[in-house]
């Protein structure tokens, strides 16, 4: 199965009896910093998967709100509201359910880590979970 397009953001991966199969996917930002940036993650088509992305901000934002999203790929529903999700900020529960988390970045002086992870689980079957988590450094 193999599927490309600028902009694709959906795949759709065949029912079939090999449930140990994987997958991978590909994705390429072209004239990343002059240069093409590419990715690609290999998915068992029967493990969940939460893919978490934020919007762009500046090293230098302190001070500004930054906007996280949490997708759930590969659960047995497409629905965001069939999924509770749990974020911790720098190792702190940030007391949020939703998939969207927003983050003040600290006005601090000085380079710091900012620590996001986000756990999606199935509201019917807990058991049917993923995390995701990234770091970056922020400050001036």
């Amino acid at each position: 199965f193999f599927a490309s397009g600028i902009g694709l953001n959906h795949i759709r991966f065949p029912l079939d009896r090999f449930t140990t199969r994987t997958y991978a996917v590909t994705a390429t930002v072209k004239d990343y910093h002059e240069e093409d940036f590419k990715k690609t993650i290999v998915i068992n088509r029967v493990d969940p998967f939460v893919v978490l992305t934020a919007a762009p901000f500046q090293k230098d934002s302190a001070g500004t709100r930054v906007n996280f999203t949490a997708t759930p790929f590969f659960f047995s529903s497409s629905n965001p509201n069939d999924y509770l999700f749990s974020w911790l900020v720098n190792g702190v529960d940030a007391q949020n359910s939703r998939p969207n988390l927003e983050v003040l970045i600290p006005g601090a002086s000085g380079e710091q880590a900012l620590a996001v992870e986000v756990t999606a689980a199935h509201r019917a079957n807990e058991v049917e979970s993923a995390t995701a988590q990234t770091q970056f450094i922020i400050g001036n």
